[in-house]
């Protein structure tokens, strides 16, 4: 009898600690240390990009894009991390929800419009790159992205984006 009760509290000790593992997320390497940004927040677009292909990243820390999409970049990142930027994507693919930031490799998208010089360098953010592989709906997934970049919002119904403080 006391011995099926160890086992059962020895099974229920390594699913608690199985859950908590699963949950926690996973700290991902940097993928640089700097990045060129129009402000010290990167919070206003450097430039309006068009995507000429589909982009299906396999880390959390890069947004899908779809050829055609019109993305806009706050962010480009230097050092090991040139080849790619960081942005937002725009369309009907996100509706009514807030626009997620994201990485994603600068040759899936062609430049269409300059809209602000990225002249301010600012050090990348260690939280960026925690990731939640266990997020199985959008509201886990969106709310992961919003915690770590919290002082984006997404562009109003007409277009223009808005910062918060």
């Amino acid at each position: 009898m006391a011995r099926r009760e160890i086992c059962w509290t020895l099974l229920a000790l390594l699913c608690c600690i199985a859950l908590r593992v699963v949950c926690a997320g996973r700290q991902m390497p940097k993928l640089s240390d700097r990045k060129l940004c129009a402000d010290s927040e990167c919070s206003h677009p450097i430039l309006m990009a068009r995507a000429l292909e589909d982009f299906y990243p396999q880390d959390c820390r890069f947004i899908p894009i779809r050829q055609g999409q019109v993305v806009y970049v706050f962010a480009m990142l230097k050092d090991s991390g040139n080849l790619f930027w960081a942005g937002s994507v725009q369309g009907s693919y996100y509706g009514e929800q807030e626009a997620r930031i994201g990485h994603f490799p600068s040759s899936v998208v062609q430049e269409t419009q300059a809209l602000m010089p990225a002249t301010v360098e600012v050090e990348t953010d260690v939280g960026v790159s925690l990731c939640h592989f266990t997020c199985h709906n959008l509201k886990c997934y969106f709310l992961s992205a919003k915690t770590t970049r919290s002082h984006f919002r997404p562009f109003n119904r007409n277009g223009t984006f808005t910062a918060h403080e």
